[in-house]
This record gives C-alpha cells, structure tokens and sequence, in this order.
C-alpha cells in the first residue's frame, strides 16, 4: 500500500510531467479539433463545460488546470508536513516518557500482547525473533510502574522460555525466543 506522501508525490510529477507535454508541443486548448472552445471563471472540477447555446462543450485551458492541481498536490505537501512534525513531536514525547511514567498494569496473559500494546504506546518497535511458540503468562494484578519497568518484569517472568532486548536508542523492544 502507497503513503499518502507516495500519492501525493506521484500526482504532482504526473501534472508537471502533462505541463510539459502540453507547452513542448504548442497545446493551450482542450477540445475537439476544429472548434474554437474558450475558458470561462466558472468551470467545474472536470474542466467541462456548456456553451450558452448547449451546442458546444467548452474546455478549461490546461495551463489553467495544471496550475490548479499543482497548487492542490502543494496544499496536499505542506499538510503532510505538518502533520508529520505533529507526530514526530508527540513520538519524541512520548519516548522520553518511557523510562518516567507511571502506568497502572493488571494483566494476566500472553507477553506479546502487552509487549505490543507498550511498544506501540510509546513509539518503539516491537520485534520477535526465533522459533514463534506458545510461552508461558505473565502476571501483573493492579501494579503500577513505569513502562520500562514493565518489560524488565516480563522478561524476568518468562525465565528461560524468552529474554527480551530494550534498545533504547533506536527504540526497539525485541522478544527472542530461546
């Protein structure tokens, strides 16, 4: 599946590369060969549109058109990018929060699932590697701690079944099977 940033990159290059076709080879109007269409203000999102008469479809001029959605795909880019410094400093918040926070814990289950569930949480990477199996539950009835912490206890819980990695540098939380 495409980013947004995928899509929005490739409909801009897809306009500039039509603009270019268009002034390489003398185009300014879009139409029917043979019948002189002109552009009005009021055009609609297709770019079609009907002469007074009915007769005769008019066209918006291509620059027009190119210009349009060049100046949509520039919108799309700087939304983009806000968007991403938003979620890059709340990723960066809640990473420096991992080691200080103070979560309410009370879990009886699996280790990947609340692995997960803290990864995802604080911005890390959640990876399992070895031979996957059914391990052993952990247990946590209304504890509190940090979620740092959290996986430390797991990991002690698990005993020689897993060790878990805590990459704290490049925000990795690694289960290994053993």
């Amino acid at each position: 599946m495409k980013s947004y940033s995928e899509k929005v990159n490739k409909t801009l290059a897809s306009l500039l590369f039509c603009g270019a076709i268009l002034s390489a080879t003398g185009c300014t109007q879009l139409g029917w060969s043979g019948h002189n269409y002109t552009s009005t203000p009021n055009a609609t999102s297709n770019g079609i549109l009907f002469s007074k008469s009915g007769v005769y479809p008019q066209t918006e001029n291509a620059l027009e058109i190119i210009s349009q959605e060049s100046q949509r795909a520039l919108e799309a880019q700087k939304m983009l990018v806000k968007y991403r410094q938003q979620y890059s400093a709340t990723l960066e918040s809640r990473q420096r929060s991992f080691e200080e926070d103070q979560v309410a814990i009370d879990y009886i289950g699996k280790p990947q699932p609340l692995l997960t569930s803290i990864a995802i949480r604080y911005g890390y990477r959640f990876l399992e590697v070895g031979q996957s199996r059914d391990l052993g539950t952990v247990n946590f009835t209304n504890n509190w701690t940090t979620p740092e912490n959290a996986v430390m206890v797991i990991s002690a819980q698990l005993g020689n079944e897993a060790t878990i990695s805590l990459d704290k540098n490049n925000k990795v939380i690694t289960l290994i099977y053993r």
